[in-house]
């Protein structure tokens, strides 16, 4: 006679295999899980990078790819009108005639070249760091050969009324 105490259910028996899903261990996680988190990390591990390199910036405003627009220098009223065909055009306060040329974007860095047939250094090449925050459009000298325009770039610009 068995008994109770003595018998084996069968359907008791653990094996190592089964045990994996146990309570003690785990939970196994899919492979479209996996690869969501891995996606998620790469993407906060980018994101980390270039906050900590300086590549991005954050502004309560909108932000901006480009500088295109008309700007007012607070310090003396030029206008610098920059066009999204890459064409600039400096207009003094005074009567005075414009200086045209050209300006190019390498990331944080702008690049003005005045025309070959500017009054004001003609055919030379300015390279200025650019930021735009609340509205405001900031120039930083990296090199410039022409005086003029460096005593005129360091003011900050805001948008002109239209």
């Amino acid at each position: 006679m068995h008994d109770s105490h003595d018998s084996h259910d069968s359907s008791a028996t653990t094996s190592p295999i089964a045990s994996v899903g146990s309570s003690h261990s785990r939970p196994r996680r899919g492979v479209a899980q996996r690869r969501t988190v891995a996606a998620g990390a790469t993407t906060l591990l980018a994101i980390t990078i270039a906050f900590a390199s300086g590549c991005v910036t954050v502004s309560e405003s909108s932000p901006a790819t480009t500088p295109v627009g008309t700007w007012t220098s607070s310090a003396d009223g030029l206008r610098l009108d920059l066009r999204d065909d890459g064409a600039f055009t400096v207009t003094p306060p005074t009567p005075r005639n414009p200086v045209r040329g050209r300006w190019t974007l390498d990331g944080s860095r702008i690049e003005f070249r005045n025309d070959a047939d500017a009054a004001v250094c003609p055919d030379v090449a300015g390279t200025y760091g650019w930021t735009l925050e609340e509205g405001s459009l900031f120039f930083t000298l990296v090199e410039d050969g022409c005086a003029p325009r460096r005593d005129h770039m360091t003011s900050v610009f805001t948008r002109a009324n239209r």
